[in-house]
């Protein structure tokens, strides 16, 4: 399947993309599971998560290796307008020697208009159901491809939307159905 071939690659970084409340969160924290490695967040208040998510100090987000890092929410600390923020820089670092230093690297966000642009330098994109003025605001290529898969996700009731996204890896495309994280 498309998420086993994730989880055979040493490192990746995918940008999970959707409107609020329909799973963004949830299937990051599902891939952090299937991908069975330390898995590190920010952007979640951590009173909420489980033991083994640990709380990621963005400062230190270069020195680690042979982890997961769910990038929640990104575009708050990691917006367009931030770019020269030294902790942009330091995701953004992250995330360009990915491969060398073997991370996984989720980018969740409502909104890519919002995001770095550097952090969309992707291995996979999850697209999930879009919000309503997508057009208005996404970046130009995400915005074909939700425009694509948007009439696909409105035929679905809310429970299927939450538990399918869309995904487009080099190899693969099409949509995924995922189970909840074992936590929630």
């Amino acid at each position: 399947t498309a998420i086993s071939d994730l989880k055979a690659r040493s490192s990746g970084v995918y940008l999970i993309v959707g409107a609020r409340r329909t799973g963004k969160t949830a299937l990051a924290l599902r891939l952090a599971e299937v991908l069975g490695r330390p898995t590190y967040i920010q952007g979640m208040p951590t009173r909420s998560t489980p033991m083994w998510l640990q709380s990621l100090d963005l400062s230190q987000v270069e020195n680690l290796s042979g982890v997961t890092i769910i990038l929640d929410d990104a575009s708050r600390y990691a917006s367009s307008r931030n770019y020269q923020d030294p902790l942009v820089h330091a995701i953004e670092s992250a995330i360009s020697v990915s491969g060398h230093n073997a991370l996984h690297v989720m980018v969740v966000t409502q909104n890519t208009g919002l995001l770095d642009k550097y952090l969309m330098d992707c291995d996979a994109i999850f697209l999930k159901p879009p919000s309503l003025l997508f057009e208005e605001f996404e970046r130009q290529a995400v915005k074909r491809m939700m425009t694509q898969v948007s009439e696909m996700f409105s035929n679905m009731s809310e429970a299927q939307q939450k538990r399918n996204a869309y995904l487009i890896t080099h190899k693969w495309k099409g949509f995924i159905r995922y189970r909840k994280p074992s936590w929630f």
